[in-house]
């Protein structure tokens, strides 16, 4: 009488197992959601409804002084949350709120801060063409058909950091569960999430390391051959505030960064005059 493996008599055992690890995705996904839902601060609701008072004041000093209400509470709690992997909404908030005190410049750049995080929102395209409109300037768009495949154009960097880990907790579900059954459809299934875990492994290390470091020039400024207002200037007039640059170093002091504007010029500007998005 040969002996018979007990492996596919332990039919318990990879199902307890699967279950365990669909309980863990679902908590895995809970716990993201739980993670991004918005704090329930009620300087939120608070600087909301000053805002709308400044929108419905009778007089410019009265809404003013609104707007400028209900900045400092929205940047205090930039300050405290520092909400670069949160929903975008309070960088649009500030925009918004930069855009009614006619600071421009400041609106661009929370735009784009706003746009990193909520990159289908067509207001924040809207917007941004409006300000760019007051300040007189024209936005170049620099894409490749390469940035549209890839899912930055489309996902946020947060959304492909969640997207990622649940493939990485979904591969491992279906890896134990081919290791447990030898069910080829497990293995197929693992297959096709790795493909996908690659994927937004280099669209977020294409982000990382090989996108453009970009800033906006939140003042006017001179474009100077070198760091120091002792040489001379690349052009006749200063890069206009609210501009778009590309970011290439720094000056070893770190009071200068050398940039190429939008017309490919190349040269530098006082680091007090840039800021990222």
């Amino acid at each position: 009488m040969g002996f018979r493996s007990d492996f596919n008599n332990r039919s318990g055992t990879p199902r307890f197992f699967l279950t365990l690890a669909g309980m863990f995705v679902v908590f895995t996904i809970c716990l993201v959601v739980t993670f991004l839902m918005r704090t329930g601060d009620d300087r939120i609701k608070q600087a909301e409804d000053i805002y709308r008072q400044g929108e419905l004041a009778s007089n410019i000093a009265q809404r003013k002084d609104a707007f400028n209400q209900s900045l400092d509470l929205f940047l205090q709690m930039e300050l405290e949350y520092r909400p670069n992997f949160g929903t975008g909404r309070l960088y649009y908030d500030i925009g918004n709120t930069f855009f009614q005190l006619e600071e421009y410049p400041m609106a661009i750049l929370y735009y784009l801060r706003s746009e990193k995080l909520m990159p289908r929102d067509g207001y924040i395209d809207r917007n941004l063409a409006v300000a760019r409109q007051k300040l007189g300037i024209s936005s170049v768009d620099k894409k490749t058909i390469i940035d549209f495949l890839l899912p930055s154009h489309y996902l946020s960097l947060p959304e492909q950091l969640q997207l990622f880990s649940l493939a990485m907790v979904l591969l491992f579900v279906l890896a134990s569960g081919w290791v447990w059954t030898r069910n080829p459809l497990f293995l197929k299934g693992a297959a096709v999430v790795l493909a996908i875990a690659l994927f937004f492994t280099i669209s977020i290390g294409s982000i990382r390391y090989f996108s453009p470091t970009h800033a906006v020039l939140i003042h006017a400024a001179e474009l100077r051959r070198d760091a120091g207002t002792a040489f001379a200037t690349v052009r006749a007039a200063p890069i206009p505030a609210g501009t778009v640059v590309d970011i290439l170093g720094t000056s070893p002091d770190a009071d200068w960064v050398k940039i190429v504007a939008a017309s490919g010029e190349f040269g530098y500007v006082p680091q007090t005059s840039v800021r990222l998005p």
